[in-house]
């Protein structure tokens, strides 16, 4: 995946690798459910890694119980704004 390459240090890293394993599939089921395409489910998902991937910096400084609502409010408007370029 290309995300990993822009994170730099390993614990940032590390944290980008907790949150795919822990969100990408619940991610990608609402993608799916919006779009009915594997395809275009997958490239929203990893579109919005990569942007996970560029702000790792202010997403670490977020307190560990707080990653999810976090990337529930900020990534689902990412979505949505993805949206209209994969109808």
């Amino acid at each position: 995946m290309i995300s990993f390459a822009l994170v730099e240090r390993q614990s940032q890293l590390c944290l980008f690798e907790f949150l795919y394993r822990t969100y990408s599939q619940g991610m990608f089921q609402i993608a799916y459910g919006i779009l009915h395409d594997v395809q275009h489910a997958e490239d929203m998902v990893a579109e919005t890694y990569i942007r996970v991937a560029k702000n790792i910096n202010r997403i670490a400084e977020i307190p560990a119980d707080k990653h999810r609502s976090y990337l529930k409010n900020d990534y689902s408007k990412y979505l949505y704004r993805l949206l209209p370029e994969y109808t």
